[in-house]
Order: C-alpha cells, then sequence, then structure tokens
C-alpha cells in the first residue's frame, strides 16, 4: 500500500515513488518545469495531482500562506476531494521533475487503495488547517506577550476571549492535570475558548526558561471568519480535533496515547459496543463526559472530522491514520 511508507511511526507523511511507478504504471505522465515556471494559479481549474519526482515548488495563497513541497511530496490533491479549482499557486523554486496524476487515474488506482485514500485525506484535511494556523499567526492585530518559566499562558476555568500562538520556548498543554500535547513553534492554543467565548478548557503552561506568544483577540479572529468562510471551517476543524484529544485524555485518566498499543486501546474504550467503529452516540458520550456544553451540532462536526472516508463511522483504520502520523496544524 503506497501510504504505509513512514506513516505509522509518525513520519512525515510521503507516498513512494516506487510504489506509485508500479501502481499507475504507463499510465502516469512524467513532467518537466523550469524554475520559476508557475504550474498553476489560485482559483484556476484543474484536474491532475502531481508527486514530486525531483525539485522543490513553492505553494502561496493571496492571504499569505506560504509551504514549500520537495521530492516525494505531493501537491494539487486539494481538486480531488474538495473542488475542481485550486486553492493556491504553486512556482518551481528549482527545476522539477513531477510525475501528473489525472483526476481518472486517482479515482481507478489511487482512491480504491484504502490506505493510499485514509493517507492523503488526512494529509489534505492537515494542509488546510495549517493554512489557518498560519493565516492568524500572520495577522497584523496579533501582540506580543511574553512568559517566565512556570507561568500559566491561562488555566482550566479561566475565562477566555484570545487565541495564543507560540513563537519561542516550550508550552505543555494539560487537561485535569493530563498532558495532552506540547506546543510546535507556530502553533496555536487556546482555540476553543477564543472561538466560543467560554473559560478555557485546558491550562497552558510555559516550561521553558521563557516563553512568548503572539496574542489574538477573539473579536479580530472573528471577523477574519466572517470575510473568510473557509477559514472559519478549518480552524473549527483543528478545534474539534484537540478537544476529541482533550475528552480522550480526561475518559482514560491518562496523556494522550502515542504507541499504536496505545491509541488501540484508547480506540477500544470509546468503542464502546466492540463494533470496531466510533459510532455519533459514542463520540457523544465521550465528548459530554469532558464538557457538558457541548452541543449536538458541534459533535456532529467532530465526528464528521474524525470521518475520513464519509460513511458516518469512525473506523479503526481511519482512528490509527489520524493519531498515528498526529498532524497538529
Amino acid at each position: 500500500s503506497l501510504a504505509r511508507t513512514g506513516a505509522d511511526d509518525g513520519a512525515k507523511a510521503k507516498l513512494s515513488l516506487s510504489d506509485v511507478s508500479s501502481l499507475l504504471a504507463e499510465n502516469m505522465k512524467n513532467r518537466y518545469f523550469p524554475k520559476s515556471h508557475v504550474i498553476y494559479k489560485e482559483g484556476q481549474e484543474g484536474d491532475s495531482m502531481y508527486l514530486i519526482s525531483s525539485g522543490t515548488v513553492e505553494l502561496t495563497t493571496k492571504d499569505g500562506f506560504v509551504k514549500t513541497r520537495e521530492s516525494g511530496e505531493i501537491f494539487g490533491e486539494d481538486i480531488m476531494s474538495k473542488s475542481k479549482v485550486h486553492s493556491s499557486t504553486v512556482e518551481c523554486k528549482t527545476p522539477v521533475h513531477v510525475l501528473e496524476i489525472p483526476r481518472e487515474l486517482y479515482e481507478k488506482y489511487v482512491a480504491s487503495d484504502r490506505e493510499t485514500f485514509l493517507s492523503m485525506a488526512e494529509t489534505d484535511r492537515h494542509r488546510r488547517r495549517e493554512r489557518a494556523s498560519t493565516i492568524l499567526n500572520l495577522n497584523k492585530q496579533c501582540r506580543s506577550q511574553s512568559f517566565k518559566k512556570g507561568d500559566a499562558i491561562f488555566q482550566e476555568g479561566q475565562k477566555g476571549n484570545k487565541l495564543y500562538m507560540l513563537q519561542d520556548g516550550h508550552v505543555d498543554i494539560t487537561v485535569h492535570g493530563h498532558k495532552v500535547r506540547s506546543l510546535k513553534i507556530g502553533e496555536m492554543t487556546g482555540e476553543h475558548a477564543a472561538y466560543h467565548y467560554k473559560p478555557y478548557n485546558v491550562t497552558a503552561t510555559c516550561l521553558s526558561d521563557s516563553c512568548e506568544m503572539r496574542v489574538l483577540p477573539s473579536r479580530v479572529m472573528h471577523r477574519l471568519f466572517k470575510s473568510d468562510p473557509s477559514l472559519r471551517e478549518d480552524f473549527r476543524e483543528l478545534m474539534m480535533r484537540r478537544d476529541f484529544k482533550k475528552a480522550v485524555c480526561t475518559a482514560i485518566g491518562k496523556p494522550f496515547p502515542t504507541s499504536h498499543e496505545e491509541i488501540q486501546a484508547a480506540f477500544q474504550a470509546i468503542d464502546k459496543d466492540k463494533s470496531g467503529e466510533i459510532s455519533f452516540e459514542e463520540l457523544k458520550e465521550l465528548v459530554l463526559r469532558f464538557d457538558p456544553t457541548y452541543n449536538e451540532e458541534d459533535i456532529q462536526y467532530m465526528h464528521e472530522s474524525l470521518d475520513l472516508s464519509n460513511t458516518q463511522e469512525v473506523s479503526w483504520e481511519e482512528f490509527r491514520r489520524i493519531f498515528a502520523m498526529d498532524k497538529e496544524a
């Protein structure tokens, strides 16, 4: 299966060139683009995705998002899952060789391989969440705030109306004393409170000698969402994914699992009827135990964010793929 390459150990997900070559055989197209060539522009219709054989491309959007893709990585996959319009502009930063995969080949060969499909679906969702995080980080109304070792950036239960983004230092996120995750540089926290104007449902603590955070008021964030509904949706999915992890920590009374065995045990603890799938009702029970104020609409949205294959259930394969890749934004 294509997607097994480097994904199960949490490594950066890449598709194997040899696997793609053997899967698509003579049907794929080898393409060459010179340095500075624009392969496609944001808003342009398209019908192919690309796998980079060699070289580097840069993805940019009008709202300031910039990301590079290198050998072994894919781009253009957004039009396979959402629409036929590209969400970014792609320019070659070096001479580039790619394998072009038209939609009909994707649907015939790639999408039919479940492991590959799940890996690509999660990678696409991660990239959209990553875009939301980057755009909010770049907002000019963010202000900087410094914290010392041991300081609580905010505490569980404290009234919340700000989003925090780590610029430097080490910050841990805990719920009821159990570690959910450590922030990486550029990542955000406090999203639930900032979005809903509710109390923070976790505690964020500075563990390094000092921590530098960028702070964005909720009112500014919501103005951005009003002008860009897709940004709101991508942010909302990020928020739901993180709240799910907090709910799991609350249920198992431990830090969020990282090993295969621990992830499987967490899945089994949620899958009460042992069907091998997490239903909406099972997720609802888990989430309301964590936060009784959650409404059914948000729980449904959370369920959909985990349901990569749109089957109305979250399978063990999907659960494993999401949390083995562990792609935060």
